[in-house]
């Protein structure tokens, strides 16, 4: 897409988000931008943010190049906006009621924690790069690849990993 130019079907199909809510994915949104030049937002994982509007409005001091803007109001009322990335917002909050008070606190803080639910762990750290599965007659197992990071999981739970980059 050339540099400053929308096309318009795009916008429209983000239009339904539009008084709706979505939840900040902090592997890609960690704050959010507003019209002072000083002034940013942080946000936090998972958060819930209320979209107000879609815009092609574009801001100098907001790298934006070539997409649009979502504005949104954060759960304290303030009003700030980011850069449109699919990957940025997940459409539903990720967060579980029925997960352990431990595992939120581990998807919240982008953590990972022992007997984390496969579900919780996408929502904390996102899609794997690979999955090695093993069966046996007892149980399965997975090694879900990050990078340099192998997080272990015996029958859907997060039972150990190891980390060599983070």
């Amino acid at each position: 897409m050339p540099e400053g130019l929308y096309f318009e079907d795009e916008i429209q199909k983000l239009r339904p988000l539009e008084g709706t809510t979505i939840w900040a994915n902090g592997a890609l949104l960690e704050k959010l931008w507003t019209t002072d030049v000083q002034l940013t937002m942080p946000i936090a994982h998972a958060e819930a943010l209320r979209v107000v509007q879609i815009t092609t409005a574009t801001y100098p001091h907001v790298d934006s190049k070539g997409t649009f803007l979502i504005i949104v109001k954060n759960p304290q009322g303030k009003t700030g906006f980011f850069p449109f990335q699919e990957q940025a917002f997940f459409n539903q909050n990720p967060i579980k009621s029925g997960w352990a008070k431990e595992v939120i606190k581990c998807v919240r803080a982008r953590n990972v924690c022992m007997g984390m639910p496969a579900e919780a762990l996408v929502a904390s750290w996102g899609k794997a790069d690979a999955i090695n599965r093993t069966v046996t007659a007892a149980n399965s197992s997975e090694q879900w690849v990050y990078g340099g990071t192998y997080v272990y999981l015996t029958n859907g739970r997060v039972d150990s990993w190891q980390d060599s980059s983070r």
